[in-house]
């Protein structure tokens, strides 16, 4: 039998809202790193090249632990990777408030910052794959308008911050902002369609096709083997 009743509302737009404030949030502070360069140089009076390193630190490790964060993703569902991703950004801020040395710079920004950014594109544009089909390129579009958006609004907010109450103030209000913000929105994420019983792009669920949901795709040995997977690891690296 058929169940032509339409779901009232498709949560994939929730999906989609959600991965847009936490993609919006977490790369626009993420990227704010390089307002903080006049103040910690003139502060620490330490080298360009020495404060570039812990953010090349930062980037480094967003790359490699991006991909324990899709294995967890996959074990452990979105909700649950961003709250531990979340509470690592954050913390890795609040942290920066306290920097007094090179190598609590390196530790705080370069390593608990760069593991609470790594979830970020690979967790969310992999949860609204799932959640969208014929429309999985506009909505990614969607989501991603938010990394420009932060990118575009942070530093503002960061120069604002900075010169009314200085970098250690600065870096504790963004810190608390970004650890509340990112692990509130994390509670909105659902790894698939099924956990809120609708289908893909909000269609209609059958007798059949519930009970029968399999996801398809590839695994990480057949995606190694396409020059689409090479071409995006040589575009990004």
């Amino acid at each position: 039998m058929t169940d032509n009743r339409n779901p009232k509302f498709f949560y994939g737009y929730v999906i989609v809202a959600a991965a847009f404030f936490i993609m919006a949030i977490n790369w626009g502070i993420f990227q704010i790193f390089g307002v903080f360069f006049v103040p910690l140089l003139a502060e620490f009076g330490w080298s360009r090249a020495m404060l570039s390193g812990a953010s090349s630190l930062g980037y480094l490790l967003v790359g490699l632990f991006g991909i324990a964060a899709g294995i967890a993703n996959d074990k452990l569902g979105p909700r649950v990777v961003f709250a531990v991703c979340g509470l690592f950004f954050g913390l890795g801020h609040l942290l920066m408030s306290q920097v007094n040395s090179v190598w609590q710079l390196y530790l705080f920004f370069g390593v608990v910052v760069g593991i609470g950014a790594s979830a970020v594109d690979v967790v969310l544009l992999s949860t609204i794959a799932r959640w969208f089909v014929r429309r999985r390129g506009l909505m990614s579009g969607v989501a991603k308008v938010g990394t420009g958006l932060g990118i575009l609004i942070m530093p503002l907010v960061a120069r604002v911050l900075i010169s009314n109450y200085g970098w250690r103030t600065s870096y504790t209000v963004l810190g608390a902002l970004s650890l509340v913000l990112i692990v509130l929105f994390a509670q909105l994420l659902r790894r698939d369609p099924n956990q809120m019983q609708q289908l893909p792009d909000g269609k209609q669920r059958t007798a059949v096709n519930s009970s029968n949901l399999v996801e398809t795709g590839l695994s990480l040995r057949e995606a190694i083997n396409t020059k689409q997977f090479w071409i995006i690891f040589v575009t990004f690296l």
